[in-house]
């Protein structure tokens, strides 16, 4: 039992840290298409955002049951 909790736990982490990177690669992409020398500060804007939007929708989901 103790072992599908940490699965679980380690699954919970390892989304979110998906969802950051694909976040960081979108931001900088689109960042990079309108002011080169911000990428960087627009991955990291777009990590954390689409972190917040999966927390939010998580959110919804979990409080509709």
């Amino acid at each position: 039992m103790l072992t599908s909790i940490k699965f679980g736990l380690v699954f919970k982490v390892a989304k979110y840290v998906f969802v950051f990177l694909a976040g960081m690669s979108v931001g900088a992409y689109l960042t990079n298409l309108i002011a080169a020398d911000y990428a960087g500060l627009g991955s990291i804007f777009g990590g954390l955002l689409f972190v917040g939007a999966t927390l939010m929708s998580g959110n919804q989901i979990s409080s509709s049951h």
